[in-house]
C-alpha cells in the first residue's frame, strides 16, 4: 500500500483526498437531513441570520457565506415555505429584501 501511494503523482493523491472529503460531506449532509430536516446550506443560512442583529439583506447573507444571490434566494424560498424565516421589503429601498428568523427558525 505504501509503495502504491508513493508511486502516485501528487495530483492523483490530491484527487483521491478530494473525493474522500466529498464523500464525507455527502454522508454528513444525509445525516443532517435525517436528524434536523435541513440541508447543510439551509442550516448555514439560518446560523448566519441568527448571528446578525435584526434583519439582514439577501446580499449580506450571500457575501458572508460565499454563495451567489440566486442560490441564497432559492434556499430562502424553501426556508420561508417551512416558516423558518420571513422576508420583508427594506423601508427605504423597496428593491432590497430583508430577512429575519421566525420563532420556529430560532428553535
Amino acid at each position: 500500500m505504501l509503495r502504491e501511494e508513493l508511486s502516485r503523482t501528487l495530483s492523483e493523491n490530491v484527487l483521491i483526498c478530494l473525493r474522500k472529503i466529498i464523500q464525507s460531506i455527502e454522508l454528513h449532509s444525509r445525516d443532517l437531513v435525517k436528524r434536523v430536516g435541513l440541508t447543510g446550506p439551509q442550516l448555514t443560512i439560518l446560523i448566519e441570520i441568527s448571528n446578525k442583529p435584526g434583519r439582514v439583506s439577501v446580499g449580506e447573507i450571500a457575501a458572508s457565506i460565499s454563495l451567489s444571490m440566486g442560490t441564497v434566494t432559492g434556499i430562502l424560498e424553501r426556508l420561508e415555505k417551512r416558516n423558518l424565516i420571513s422576508r420583508h421589503k427594506h423601508n427605504s429601498d423597496k428593491r432590497r429584501v430583508m430577512i429575519e428568523l421566525s420563532d420556529a427558525g430560532r428553535q
